[in-house]
């Protein structure tokens, strides 16, 4: 790590603290006001697309037919499963996540809600053990330019 890697997780850190300073205290969810709960990946985002061009990367063969995929444990579509658990950890740990293939109606979607009701994000994303998935989650969100009011990761 250098210094600038430092500074830059400093300030990383301190937008997730703000974004939760900001939920905790300035979002009433029970001021009446219609409030609805998006999805991540599957809605906003192409996980599966993500996770095969991750793949890709790594020089692992995996096939792509969207329509083929009813689950989100996609190991039966790598051709060697054997390194599955190895390449889920390295693609949450390398910010794999931050470059997530954004959904071409996504953010239309979202300014829909956003004068209607509260738009809180939700996700079983994995931020307890994998650490940077939420300030990943949230800079791509940023990104994107993805309106949301709160966010909830499991």
């Amino acid at each position: 790590m250098n210094a600038e890697d430092l500074i830059n997780g400093f300030y990383e850190k301190s937008r997730v603290v703000q974004l939760r300073w900001q939920q905790e205290f300035e979002i009433n969810l029970l001021d009446g006001k219609k409030t609805i709960c998006v999805d991540l990946d599957g809605v906003l985002c192409d996980y599966v697309g993500t996770w095969i061009r991750f793949l890709r990367k790594k020089g692992v063969q995996a096939e792509y037919e969207q329509s083929v995929y009813h689950t989100l444990d996609l190991s039966q579509h790598l051709l060697d499963s054997s390194k599955y658990t190895d390449l889920k950890h390295m693609f949450r740990e390398e910010g794999e996540k931050r470059s997530a293939i954004v959904y071409r109606d996504a953010k239309e979607f979202l300014v829909f809600f956003k004068n209607k009701m509260t738009v809180v994000i939700v996700s079983a994303r994995p931020n307890r053990k994998y650490h940077r998935i939420f300030p990943d989650t949230v800079e791509w969100m940023k990104n994107n330019g993805l309106y949301f009011d709160a966010a909830s990761a499991k």
